[in-house]
């Protein structure tokens, strides 16, 4: 039994995914709004306010 390699393995995925969103049927996730984006940047701007701290020796 040869094993699958991940191209094959993301090809594969890719396909049945690309079927099941062209079915019409298929309803598409509604857009992100205003207190999504707040949210998004709110976490990227703690992430790299610690990353900060972390690298001047603020936190260990």
């Amino acid at each position: 039994m040869a094993q699958e390699s991940i191209e094959e393995m993301i090809y594969a995925e890719t396909e049945k995914r690309l079927k099941i969103m062209e079915d019409p049927s298929y309803e598409f996730p509604k857009r992100i709004g205003k207190w999504d984006v707040v949210g998004i940047v709110a976490g990227v701007s703690v992430s790299i306010i610690l990353i900060i701290l972390c690298m001047t020796g603020v936190i260990v």
